[in-house]
C-alpha cells in the first residue's frame, strides 16, 4: 500500500489534542470530601462516567482516520500486457508447367510437385499465429491469389484452385518477386519475410532474380528460396498405346536461388522429395518466430473510503453518545 499524498501524515499528531484535554481535565476537575480516602478509592466510576470519558477516544481516532483519508491510501495490483508482433509472409510458388510433374513422393504416394506444394504450405500457414500470410503465383507472369491475411482458410482456399500453367511454359522468378516485394512494401509489420518455391529456371520476365532480390532486400524484406530438385526428375507423358512415360525434365539453377536468398540475408534450401520439403518449411516455420513483448504496469486501488467513511462514522457515534447515553450533567 502506498499514499498518494503522504505529507498530510505528518499531522497525524492533532489526533492526540482529544487526549490531551480530557486528560487535563481530569486532573483540573474539583474534589470532595470524604471521610476516609479508603472510601473514596473503593469507588468504582459509573458507566456514564467511563463512557464520557471514552468520547475522547472517539474524537481522537475519528482525526486520526480523517489524516490518513487525507493521505489518499493506495493499493497497487501488478498486471501483465502481452503484445505480439507478428510476421509478413508472402508464399511466392511456381506453378509453371513443369510442376505439373508426378515425381515427388510424398506420404508414401507419388504426386505432382504443385501438389505437394499446396499439402505442405497449407500445413506451414495452419502452423502460424498473428501472422500476416499472402500468395502469389508465377509462371511466365506473376499473379496474387491472396492478399496478406489473417484468415488462413482463405488461403488455402484459394491455393486449392491454383493449376500448372498449361498455356506459357516458361519461368520469371525475378518478376515474381518484384510482385510480392511490392505487396510485402504495404503492409507495417516490421518483420517481412518471402519464402519462393520454384522447380525451374528464370527463362522470361523483364527483371533478373538477382536484381530483384537487392529491390527486395532494400525494402528489408528476406526470402527463404527453396527449390524442388527430385532425385530423378522427369516429365510424365503419354505415349502412342496410352501408357505413361517419363522423360528428363527442366533442370532448376541452384546456384542463382543460392545468391537471391544471399542478397536478403536469407537461405536456399533444396528438396528432394515431399518429406524433406516439409522439413524445410518446419525450419522455416522455426527461423521465423512472431516476438511477444510482455508490458507490466500498476492499477492503483482507492482505499481511502473506509477510514473517511470510518472517521464520520465515529463522529456521528460521539455526537449521539455524547448528547444522549453519556451527556455530562450541568
Amino acid at each position: 500500500m502506498i499514499f498518494q499524498h503522504p505529507s498530510f501524515l505528518w499531522i497525524l499528531p492533532l489526533a492526540l489534542i482529544p487526549l490531551i484535554r480530557e486528560w487535563r481535565r481530569q486532573r483540573g476537575r474539583g474534589c470532595l470530601s470524604y471521610s476516609s480516602v479508603e472510601d473514596a478509592a473503593k469507588s468504582p466510576a459509573s458507566v456514564r462516567i467511563v463512557g464520557h470519558r471514552s468520547l475522547a477516544f472517539f474524537r481522537a481516532l475519528a482525526i486520526a482516520l480523517a489524516v490518513v483519508a487525507l493521505a489518499r491510501p493506495q493499493a497497487g495490483d501488478e498486471q501483465s500486457k502481452v503484445r505480439v508482433e507478428g510476421i509478413a509472409i508472402e508464399l511466392l510458388v511456381d506453378n509453371s508447367g513443369s510442376m505439373a510433374q508426378q515425381d515427388l513422393f510424398y506420404e508414401n504416394k507419388r504426386m505432382g510437385r504443385l501438389d505437394a506444394a499446396k499439402r505442405i504450405t497449407d500445413k506451414f500457414v495452419q502452423g502460424r499465429t498473428d501472422d500476416l500470410i499472402g500468395l502469389t503465383v508465377f509462371s511466365a507472369y506473376p499473379n496474387e491469389i491472396c492478399p496478406l491475411t489473417l484468415d488462413y482458410g482463405m488461403i488455402a482456399k484459394f491455393f486449392d484452385l491454383v493449376n500448372p500453367d498449361p498455356i506459357f511454359p516458361y519461368t520469371a522468378i525475378g518478376d515474381g518477386i518484384v510482385q510480392a516485394a511490392a505487396l510485402l512494401k504495404e503492409t507495417p509489420a516490421k518483420s517481412k519475410v518471402m519464402v519462393l518455391l520454384t522447380d525451374g529456371m528464370n527463362n522470361f520476365g523483364v527483371t533478373h532474380p538477382l536484381e530483384a532480390a537487392r529491390m527486395a532486400g532494400k525494402l528489408g524484406i528476406k526470402i527463404y528460396a527453396v527449390g524442388i530438385v527430385p532425385d530423378q526428375a522427369a516429365e510424365s507423358a503419354v505415349d502412342f498405346f496410352a501408357r505413361r512415360i517419363f522423360r528428363p525434365g527442366q533442370e532448376i539453377d541452384e546456384s542463382l536461388l543460392k545468391q537471391v536468398a544471399a542478397e536478403t540475408g536469407g537461405r536456399y534450401f533444396s528438396a528432394s522429395d515431399g518429406k524433406k520439403l516439409e522439413k524445410i518449411f518446419s525450419e522455416i516455420n522455426r527461423l521465423e518466430k512472431s516476438q511477444q513483448i510482455t508490458e507490466k504496469y500498476l492499477q492503483y486501488r482507492e482505499l481511502y473510503h473506509s477510514p473517511l467513511a470510518a472517521s464520520l462514522g465515529l463522529v456521528f457515534a460521539e455526537s449521539i453518545l455524547g448528547i444522549s447515553l453519556f451527556r455530562k450533567k450541568p
